[in-house]
């Protein structure tokens, strides 16, 4: 279990400050306020994410496994796109 707890803090941690580089780029001014809500958001998600996963766990313990995939395919289908597209004009 620790090594399952190291891999995913070694996750976060190296997708933390990613994502708040990206949230302070994409902001023109009040870089304060920006990341704020990055923060606040963030948060959210993480305590509502154990909070979800905890019930679908008790209702089933296959289902959580089977809503994850279902979700991964979904954000695959419309990311992976959207990166062709940036590609192909990119070269252009």
């Amino acid at each position: 279990m620790l090594v399952y707890v190291a891999f995913i803090s070694t996750g976060m941690a190296l997708l933390t400050p990613s994502l708040a580089s990206l949230v302070t780029q994409d902001s023109k001014k009040e870089y304060g306020a920006s990341l704020g809500i990055f923060s606040s958001v963030n948060s959210l998600g993480q305590v509502t994410g154990v909070v979800i996963g905890g019930i679908i766990m008790i209702w089933s313990n296959h289902l959580a496994y089977w809503i994850v995939a279902v979700v991964l395919a979904v954000s695959a289908y419309l990311v992976l796109p959207k990166n062709r597209l940036v590609t192909i004009n990119s070269l252009n």
